[in-house]
């Protein structure tokens, strides 16, 4: 519980930690978009999103995860392909030990992303319609 606390405050609008991380993705934004080029950022969540951590935070915290506060200000900075509440609507009808192997994606978990990251540019950009 020591962690799971302690991760919420590193995580938290203010600290110090959320700040550096803020600042290092918009600097890496900016210099990505300097060299003509965009950017989009892909949450991917980790096993702990979908078990204690998730437990504790909705109880606690009233939030699915711990970081959601840093990950609302990623969704107002930048482009962001989200993949949590994909994975956790699929967890309802599978389970969560075939999205994981130990800490690790499974090859399920691999291709639900990939096919998450293929529709979020195909609607948002028109990458594949050949338009």
């Amino acid at each position: 519980l020591d962690r799971i606390f302690n991760e919420h405050e590193y995580f938290s609008k203010g600290s110090e930690s959320y700040d550096v991380t803020v600042k290092l993705i918009k600097r890496f934004k900016q210099s990505v978009e300097e060299e003509g080029a965009g950017f989009i950022a892909v949450h991917l969540p980790i096993i702990e999103d979908f078990t204690i951590s998730y437990l504790f935070s909705r109880v606690f915290y009233n939030q699915d995860l711990i970081y959601e506060e840093l990950l609302d200000e990623l969704k107002q900075s930048c482009n962001l392909i989200e993949t949590y509440s994909y994975l956790k609507n699929w967890i309802e009808e599978h389970s969560t030990s075939e999205l994981f192997m130990t800490r690790h994606y499974s090859p399920v978990a691999n291709e639900l992303i990939a096919k998450r990251i293929y529709n979020y540019l195909n609607l948002n950009y028109e990458i594949f319609s050949g338009k």
